[in-house]
């Protein structure tokens, strides 16, 4: 292991002595695209957590706790046709959401899973409170920000990535050899579609979100490239116990900014963020998705007058949508192309039912590409602004890397392989936007077959995410003994560097079981593997309050 020192100080080996016995628990959620090989990355993550800090793990698969559930409407295979088990799954999940009125219904059985796995490790592992619950997998950023207010600091989200076109290659596989035949090839139509399915249920509501839940991650990894996974896996694992000598990688740093730019913004859409940096990692210029302003550069908080949207008090892109939308069904409307129901009804309510969004749907416009326009938008993109603030000031980008929040549109793309950018890393894993297609001829994307010889790279983010980024690199210990010499880590003997509370976590358990079990019972639905709550000893509990509070004071020494 890097960077690991000699020798502790004396008092750190008592504190340690007594940290192994007691620890505060992890939380740790997996999120992946269909396709993507999750269970390994599970296994490595359990892996990890043994070799590197001594914890005990216990992998839940949240789609095997539907079985659970008796009177759900949607049938659940437990083996066959792979392209039914995962349809069938999916539908599952989607109408338990649905019947439970709760996106996060799925994070709501998680923690009787979690429940029940604790209990079983306690009576295998009496003395031991080092352990961690895998959950595999989330599929919606509901569930995700369920299980952060229950558990907070303890809950981590590891996001794995790998390419569409491998994901489609891996279920075509699956589905072949559970059918026993022989031409996956054949099997790329139904693959695509649980891959559509699964990004994001467009048709569903309560359906699976994938593509959102995926950028909330607190960790971002490679699953294609398993010795890369492991190295990644084993640092994240580490620097949860505040390994002293880990820094960020220039991919964290550039992000980093990139995210810091990106909270500049009042944009009333999104906030995006975009560093652009040397080869080498140094700084050039960031930007961020804003109203430009007279004089070069964009709004900031403390100009004035200030010219932002919000001060304007509407979005300007909407409102010419809408305009463009009803000036297009105003004309299918004078010449009678539309359905005679729709032909005396004013153009404002046809436009109100186009575009409608209710518990029975979508209007038939609503998801249209006329919505994704995006060239009426007042502010600059993250990407221009970050070019034009390096133009501005005289310094080159030929050959720079530029990080972005998210994937860039195809009118960013044209800019930034013009402007000689050689590398673009973005952290949504769903290139929505037309620039590969657009620019296929100058765009390579990272994994994608055909090779990337002179093209621009647009590759996903892998390290440690923006939101943990200070608390996982900031040095809160010492590194040095009073003579010198570099302080031994043991990671296999010390604490979380920030641990959740385990008493406010355990009774939010089980208040949360008990409103869950409920509603089951009150839509007609029966949950066979209620746990029922149950106390921790008080040596338990008070083991784990010391931890928690050993953790707070000396853990990230």
């Amino acid at each position: 292991m890097a960077h690991e020192g000699a020798r502790n100080k004396p008092d750190k080996d008592e504190f340690n002595r007594r940290a192994a016995s007691s620890a505060p628990e992890l939380v740790i959620g997996l999120v992946g695209a269909i396709g993507t090989d999750l269970g390994a990355v599970a296994k490595a993550l359990s892996t990890a957590l043994i070799a590197e800090a001594n914890y005990q793990s216990r992998t839940l698969r949240l789609s095997s706790l539907l079985h659970e559930i008796e009177g759900l409407d949607s049938p659940l295979s437990q083996r066959g046709d792979k392209f039914r088990y995962y349809e069938e799954h999916m539908q599952a999940g989607t109408e338990l959401r649905r019947r439970m009125d709760s996106p996060d219904a799925m994070a709501w059985l998680a923690l009787s899973a979690i429940r029940q796995a604790r209990n079983e490790m306690l009576r295998e592992e009496r003395r031991s409170t080092r352990r961690a619950f895998i959950l595999h997998s989330l599929k919606r950023r509901e569930e995700v920000k369920s299980l952060r207010d229950i558990y907070g600091p303890a809950f981590f989200l590891m996001s794995a990535y790998a390419p569409r076109d491998k994901r489609v290659d891996n279920l075509s596989q699956r589905i072949s050899e559970s059918r026993g035949l022989w031409r996956p090839m054949d099997l790329r139509s139904e693959a695509e579609k649980l891959v559509r399915t699964d990004e994001r249920d467009l048709d569903e509501p309560m359906g699976q979100d994938v593509q959102r839940a995926f950028p909330e991650a607190d960790v971002f990894i490679d699953a294609t490239n398993p010795r890369e996974m492991e190295r990644s896996i084993r640092r994240f694992v580490r620097l949860i116990f505040g390994h002293p000598f880990h820094t960020p990688t220039r991919s964290e740093w550039g992000i980093f900014f990139a995210k810091a730019a990106a909270v500049r913004s009042a944009a009333l859409g999104r906030q995006v963020g975009s560093a652009i940096t040397t080869p080498t990692g140094e700084l050039i210029a960031v930007g961020t998705n804003e109203v430009p302003k007279a004089g070069g550069g964009l709004y900031w908080e403390d100009d004035e007058p200030d010219g932002r949207d919000f001060v304007g008090g509407e979005d300007t892109s909407d409102r010419h949508k809408h305009d463009l939308i009803s000036e297009l069904l105003r004309l299918l409307q004078e010449e009678k192309w539309l359905a005679s129901e729709y032909l005396e009804l004013d153009v404002q309510e046809l436009r109100a039912r186009a575009l409608r969004k209710d518990a029975t749907g979508a209007g038939p416009w609503r998801d249209s590409r006329v919505m994704n326009l995006i060239e009426f938008m007042r502010p600059v993109h993250a990407e221009m602004a970050s070019l034009m603030e390096a133009a501005r000031r005289g310094v080159s980008v030929q050959g720079a890397v530029m990080y972005v929040t998210t994937f860039p549109c195809h009118e960013c793309a044209r800019h930034i392989i013009a402007a000689g950018i050689s590398r673009v890393i973005y952290i949504d894993p769903y290139p929505k936007s037309l620039a590969a297609g657009l620019y296929s001829d100058s765009i390579s994307l990272e994994g994608s077959e055909g090779g990337s010889t002179g093209k621009v790279i647009f590759s996903p983010f892998v390290g440690i995410a923006p939101r943990r980024y200070m608390e996982f690199f900031e040095l809160k210990g010492e590194r040095k003994d009073t003579d010198g010499s570099v302080l031994a880590w043991v990671p296999t003997e010390v604490l979380p560097k920030h641990p959740g509370n385990y008493t406010v976590y355990q009774s939010m358990e089980v208040e949360r079981i008990g409103r869950f079990a409920a509603k089951v019972d009150e839509i007609g639905l029966k949950f066979r593997s209620a746990v029922e709550p149950r106390e921790e000893d008080s040596s338990e509990k008070a083991g784990m309050a010391q931890s928690a509070d050993r953790g707070r004071q000396g853990g990230d020494s």
